[in-house]
């Protein structure tokens, strides 16, 4: 249970379960981001020197016929088996075993799975697997997609290097992209806001300001 940019209280509600380590070609664990082969190689190494997997994956199950978060909603009505609290946000889990982890296990893996955080981590646990066949599961918190305390943020990159030529930036981009630039009374996020009912948009921020 957290409270969002906006001032609300949502709560996220998931099984963390033992995810199937297969490679993405067997349909069942789905990406939808490259990755990159240095974080890969450092996920790894600490993977090879802990046998642990340190941070639980955040999937995605698409749910359609609501099976999953009703045993969900079952399971949390009960008084939980542990509380905890970091950094505000606050948590509880419960046990669950026998015949009731065996529904949520099939109800959370009947569709397939959508990697939405972790997919070097996920990666990782595959080539892991090549040379230690017997670990084939990783840690994985899986959420009904329709969750009402599930929330995708914006994500913020800073981009280092060389200056750029604003107008050459902007030129190049003009293929790809519809570019229009913001005034400085304009409120980015609110405008962003706006975007966001259109389609995929992003805001670049130029140093000393002057937002596209």
């Amino acid at each position: 249970t957290f409270e969002s940019l906006a001032g609300e209280t949502l709560t996220r509600t998931g099984v963390i379960a033992a995810v199937a380590v297969e490679p993405f070609s067997r349909g069942r664990v789905r990406p939808h981001e490259k990755t990159h082969a240095e974080p890969k190689a450092e996920r790894l190494a600490l993977l090879g020197s802990t046998k642990t997997m340190c941070e639980a994956l955040l999937m995605l199950a698409r749910d359609e016929g609501g099976k999953l978060s009703e045993l969900l909603a079952d399971v949390v009505s009960l008084e939980p088996t542990v509380r905890a609290q970091l950094d505000g946000v606050d948590i509880a889990m419960w046990r669950v075993v026998g015949s009731r982890a065996a529904e949520l296990a099939s109800a959370a893996g009947a569709a397939g799975l959508y990697i939405a955080d972790g997919h070097h981590r996920y990666e990782t646990a595959v080539a892991y697997r090549k040379v230690n066949p017997a670990a084939d599961r990783t840690l994985g918190m899986i959420v009904a997609r329709r969750d009402e305390g599930l929330k995708v943020l914006p994500t913020h990159r800073l981009v280092y290097g060389d200056a750029t030529d604003k107008d050459s930036m902007l030129t190049s981009q003009r293929d790809r992209f519809h570019v229009h630039e913001l005034s400085e009374d304009v409120s980015t996020t609110d405008h962003l806001s706006e975007l966001k009912a259109r389609g995929t948009a992003c805001i670049i921020v130029r140093p000393g300001g002057n937002p596209v």
